[in-house]
């Protein structure tokens, strides 16, 4: 015998009175009467919760189905005084994505040149990044400038659907762009023969089709959930995982599908790609005795691969990292990685790897004086080495300030403070003053072209004609050496809190007071190490990867070190609340006044 109850449409105080004898008769009738005590429980559950939304005054109710019309998105940040200043930001990087994944695929299309597979590929991932971002973006930006941040159940469902669909749409698209360099590499005779314009086709009809009926099968799930608490998602887009946080009803199979089955494709398709450069690898290392053979051919690859660990390395982290207190504010913070910075970040890459597709449309005049190249390169070092020193330094307070607390205050008082600044702005002064003495005295007798878009050594020394070991060397000491304070740091704070026997809780809000700075490190430290500590390959396509490279350190790290910080940083996030809500009342009294 099966329970069903439908009181959708009643109004609230008949349904009030319907639902009353549903309970008493499930409170006094034993499991041996005209209900068994399985559909008994079940009837009391359907009670319990209608009484629960008609006392709530909630949406329209249809019991069998969700309890909500609507979901509220609370954002990015909490701090709504910090809303203008993340629309400006996020609408320009939306802009860099349209605007250069838009040139790229109008390239690819009108340039004949350019039609070949591994540009058709090119031109699928461009359009599909305007579409990832444009799923997400748009939203997000209106509701930083709107009070009302609802969006519809429907509307969400289908948010969902694209997310997901684009999103599998990528990886699949990155793994068979994997497998058209393999094609190229490993097997260049035959590569026109395989593959050849039919079967691109339908592998691009496969990389879009199989994603749909995946993102299908989450949108329909999410759909058939009960929602019959809170409305609030703590995101700025709706997905799987915060909308399980609301649901009232069994979502073991959702989670399911979503942490192992979507955790497997995404496992199964980023071990593919690898796959193929492994494969890629072993073949030029069997086959292929030059080192400069081996570079040139790999550097096929190095836009390629840079695309996947950008786009894998968050996604992996938010689908397949375990679910904790603090997850759905680590989840936001990383979705903007993948949703935002790295559909932006992929024209970029692209643009500067292929010297087909876009670097020498854009500029005509090019040229710099030599005493602006000296002091370009002056005060880029300068700069450059103070944040090094200075991300020693901030590594060497976080030490302080957990391994030796009752003597935080006394030791990192004012005056080490000013001691430290200073040190760090004095000596990466003359450091960079060094670099930038030894450089004038070169002599320049070969091309006066620099393979790069700013005065640096390493550009410098390959149209010297004199043999400057000592400037190679000196170059990029200084953030070796501060590189090295830094994890000595990081390494004292673990072997301390490990020592200390602490609960994992207890070690993990420890190490939180470190995340930020952690993530600023490596967002620094890992393009700086690529340019200036690994060895040296005099060749165009080694400048072509440190152009490539400099553009994380020199673009996009300093934009998103305040976007860590303030996201990051509960004191920093207070601090600009109080202050934009200053500048908001005195705004609001200054009009007043000027009303009257």
């Amino acid at each position: 015998m099966s329970v069903s109850v439908q009181l959708s449409g009643l109004p609230a105080t008949r349904a009030f009175h319907t639902l009353i004898p549903i309970l008493l008769f499930c409170a006094q009738n034993e499991p041996s009467t005209s209900l068994n005590k399985r559909n008994q429980r079940k009837l009391l559950l359907i009670a319990m919760s209608a009484l629960t939304s008609i006392s709530q005054g909630g949406n329209s109710v249809l019991l069998n189905q969700t309890l909500v019309t609507e979901f509220l998105l609370l954002g990015v940040t909490d701090i709504q005084e910090l809303n203008p200043v993340l629309f400006a930001i996020f609408l320009t990087m939306y802009f860099v994505n349209v605007a250069g994944n838009g040139a790229i695929l109008m390239i690819v299309i009108l340039d004949s040149r350019l039609h070949s597979p591994m540009y058709f590929f090119l031109g699928n991932l461009a359009c599909l990044d305007i579409c990832y971002s444009t799923v997400t973006v748009p939203k997000m930006l209106v509701n930083f400038l709107s009070t009302s941040k609802a969006i519809s159940f429907l509307g969400c469902i289908t948010q969902l659907h694209f997310f997901h669909f684009l999103g599998s749409t990528e990886a699949l698209l990155l793994t068979v762009m994997a497998f058209d360099r393999f094609m190229a590499i490993c097997k260049p005779l035959h590569y026109s023969v395989i593959m050849n314009r039919q079967v691109c086709i339908q592998m691009a009809v496969t990389i879009w089709a199989i994603p749909f009926l995946h993102a299908l099968l989450h949108s329909i799930m999410t759909s058939h959930l009960s929602f019959c608490g809170s409305n609030h998602i703590h995101h700025f887009f709706c997905d799987v995982k915060p909308l399980l946080e609301l649901a009232c009803g069994n979502t073991e199979l959702n989670r399911w599908l979503l942490n192992t089955l979507t955790g497997t494709i995404a496992i199964g398709l980023f071990f593919l790609t690898f796959l193929s450069y492994f494969y890629i690898i072993t073949y030029l290392f069997l086959k292929t005795r030059s080192c400069s053979m081996l570079h040139k051919a790999l550097s096929t690859c190095a836009s390629h691969f840079m695309v996947v660990i950008i786009f894998y390395a968050p996604v992996l982290f938010i689908y397949i990292s375990p679910a904790s207190g603090s997850s759905l504010e680590e989840d936001r913070i990383i979705a903007v990685m993948y949703t935002v910075v790295t559909p932006a970040l992929n024209p970029l890459i692209y643009t500067l790897r292929n010297k087909e597709v876009l670097i020498n449309l854009l500029f005509r005049h090019r040229t710099i004086s030599f005493l602006g190249c000296i002091t370009q390169l002056h005060f880029f070092h300068f700069l450059g080495s103070t944040e090094a020193i200075l991300l020693a330094v901030m590594a060497f307070d976080r030490f302080v300030a957990i391994c030796n607390p009752l003597r935080y205050t006394a030791i990192m008082n004012p005056q080490l403070c000013l001691l430290l600044a200073a040190m760090a702005w004095t000596t990466s002064f003359f450091y960079a003053l060094m670099h930038s003495v030894m450089t004038a005295q070169l002599n320049f007798c070969h091309s006066h072209k620099l393979s790069h878009f700013f005065c640096d050594v390493k550009p410098l020394l390959e149209v010297a004609c004199d043999n400057q070991w000592l400037l190679s060397v000196v170059t990029g000491s200084i953030s070796m050496g501060a590189f090295l304070l830094t994890l000595l740091s990081y390494f004292y704070i673990i072997a301390f809190l490990l020592f200390k026997n602490l609960s994992f809780r207890m070690l993990r809000r420890a190490l939180s007071t470190c995340t930020s700075h952690f993530m600023v490190v490596c967002l620094f430290y890992g393009p700086v190490g690529f340019t200036y500590i690994r060895p040296t390959a005099a060749s165009a396509s080694s400048m072509s990867e440190d152009r490539m490279v400099a553009i994380i350190y020199s673009a996009v790290t300093p934009v998103l070190n305040p976007l860590i910080y303030t996201l990051r940083n509960k004191e920093v996030m207070l601090a600009l609340k109080k202050l934009f809500g200053k500048l908001f009342k005195d705004h609001q009294l200054h009009g007043g006044d000027q009303c009257a």
